[in-house]
């Protein structure tokens, strides 16, 4: 019954691609922020794609997200021990952000030229992380530039490791990133969770909900046998602005009816030359993934309960978290609550909107037709104001 969903979701995937033109554009675009920024005489300073354009979720309607940061970041976090640095040396290698680069005197600085290549640059220097926004005047893709926002690359690499895995993580994430942004669920200023934290929902599913796991969890230590692999990341002291970024990237999944003599349920068998061999025993389809993923959904202690990436365990609710409903603990910020933005509010209509979704698959298993019915759930036209319409919010 869920080989049609499956056939639907990778229709959906091509249909939402981002097409040669738009990758061209993108492309374009990159090559020439960093041809300014190496002209403007900022020394060391280029461009990073991250967020879904990065790891491959994106569809042709997003917007790009680009990080202006000085070279040295990567060589820091590849070659660099923290304590072979001393506070002097890193000073002198890493301009102060503040004082070279910011979004106000980068939009200034990038302005005459891009507007000259068909782009509009727009400041929002007050944002939480302050960035500019660059359009492109004919085909309206657009890009958020940040400055320094180095632990964001870091967020996207990991994912980028996840979908490397299996070969279901991408259609399984992708619907569930299609589903949220279709019923308007993943807005944090409507009090929603983002895109994002629906996405490390949705690998949390995938490695401690399902039994057995799809895929490894790889910030955990595998007990049985451990991580041989000589240059695995784990092994590393790797550090961004501050915070430890080191997880497995070596892990290499084999599927139970692909190999003649499986090992063991979720260790790691020897190690190799490419890296450490992970036995995933899971066979289900995208299409029973998905389904099993919005019955979790549709219970509301899945929302409220505190979550991490890194285990199964619960962590402890700290006290900067007071009144937060949702909690779940950012994969390299330990203190930061990616969840923090969800309202109770927001909480129940996620609960309801999952609930409808899972009764319809149930009927009539068409992911298709749960994206196009229409709403039936009650949503507040403010969050702060107690006052519901029915469907999405107001366009006045």
């Amino acid at each position: 019954m869920t080989s049609a969903i499956d056939k639907e979701i990778d229709v959906m995937i091509r249909d939402l691609a981002v097409e040669p033109n738009g990758c061209y554009i993108r492309k374009d675009f990159t090559n020439i922020l960093k041809s300014i920024l190496l002209k403007s005489k900022i020394e060391g300073w280029t461009a990073f794609v991250y967020g879904s354009s990065a790891h491959g979720l994106a569809t042709k309607q997003d917007t790009t997200d680009i990080c202006i940061t000085n070279i040295y970041y990567t060589t820091k976090r590849q070659q660099q021990e923290p304590d072979d640095m001393t506070n002097e040396e890193e000073f002198d290698r890493i301009p102060d952000t503040n004082d070279v680069v910011n979004v106000e005197t980068l939009a200034h600085r990038l302005s005459t030229v891009l507007r000259k290549n068909y782009y509009d640059v727009f400041v929002f220097p007050l944002a939480p992380i302050p960035f500019l926004t660059v359009k492109e005047k004919y085909s309206s893709i657009q890009f958020n530039i940040s400055v320094d926002n180095t632990l964001d690359i870091e967020r996207s690499n990991l994912i980028t490791e996840y979908l490397a895995l299996d070969n279901r993580v991408k259609p399984f994430l992708f619907a569930l990133r299609r589903f949220v942004k279709r019923k308007e669920i993943n807005n944090e200023k409507n009090g929603y969770p983002s895109s994002y934290v629906y996405i490390m929902m949705g690998l949390y599913f995938l490695m401690f909900v399902q039994e057995p796991p799809v895929i490894p969890c790889l910030h955990a230590k595998q007990e049985n046998t451990p991580c041989r692999y000589p240059v695995c990341r784990s092994r590393t002291k790797e550090t961004v602005q501050g915070f430890g970024v080191s997880y497995h990237d070596c892990a290499n999944i084999d599927r139970v009816n692909e190999i003649d003599e499986p090992a063991e349920e979720g260790c790691c068998t020897t190690g190799n030359a490419y890296g450490t061999l992970w036995i995933s025993k899971n066979t289900k389809s995208v299409g029973d993934l998905v389904m099993e993923l919005f019955r979790w959904f549709s219970y509301s202690t899945t929302i409220l309960e505190p979550k991490s990436i890194h285990s199964h365990e619960a962590p402890v609710r700290r006290p900067e978290w007071e009144g937060h409903v949702m909690v779940f603990v950012d994969v390299f910020e330990p203190k930061f609550n990616i969840g923090a933005s969800c309202t109770a509010t927001g909480a129940k209509i996620i609960n309801k909107e999952f609930v409808n979704a899972y009764i319809m698959l149930k009927k009539n298993p068409s992911f298709d037709k749960v994206l196009q019915a229409p709403d039936t759930v009650l949503k507040p036209i403010s969050i702060k104001l107690d006052n519901y319409t029915r469907g999405r919010k107001s366009s006045k």
